[in-house]
């Protein structure tokens, strides 16, 4: 069975910087961060930078993805995702979200955009580095009525995940 290498993947695996990859149409923002997580880039600890790109394109898109329903917890989903928190407050934002997903009278989007609640508190850190990328995309798809306006604002949304973790890596990081 083939490993990693030059063999398996269209891009070549040395010498590759951040920006090529945010120049590749599809390939998503996790390429990045598998990237990060396998030593690129970086020498320090690279849970911090990802960290706050997610943070950063949730607080960008805040009104589009969450709607009145989220205003009990946002504030405290905010805090935790960015920096930590108790088992208590984890258990807190999943209860919300379940609730929100659980109701059959909520959006689609609605029970979306809890996922990404799901997906920024999950129990194993990799996952809660990667995954809410994936719903923030999939919520701001459910923003749009018409389909191919929806698959846009995914494609655009990829394109800014991509710019806003390269920005973090090339930039001063005031952590």
């Amino acid at each position: 069975m083939p490993g990693w290498g030059s063999h398996t993947t269209p891009l070549p695996m040395q010498d590759i910087d951040p920006e090529h990859i945010v120049m590749e149409r599809n390939l998503p923002v996790e390429f990045m961060v598998l990237c990060l997580w396998r030593g690129a880039w970086i020498k320090d600890d690279w849970r911090p930078y990802v960290r706050y790109a997610i943070h950063n394109r949730l607080k960008n898109r805040k009104d589009l993805l969450f709607s009145p329903v989220f205003n009990e917890v946002i504030d405290v989903f905010f805090e935790f995702q960015l920096e930590g928190g108790t088992f208590t407050r984890r258990k807190y934002i999943r209860s919300i979200a379940a609730d929100i997903v659980k109701t059959a009278r909520m959006s689609q989007k609605d029970k979306t955009a809890a996922m990404i609640l799901f997906a920024a508190t999950n129990e194993l850190e990799d996952n809660n580095l990667m995954q809410p990328f994936h719903w923030i995309r999939a919520t701001l798809g459910f923003t749009q009525d018409c389909s191919s306006f929806g698959v846009n604002m995914v494609n655009s949304e990829m394109h800014r995940q991509k710019v806003t973790l390269c920005k973090m890596l090339r930039g001063p990081y005031e952590g």
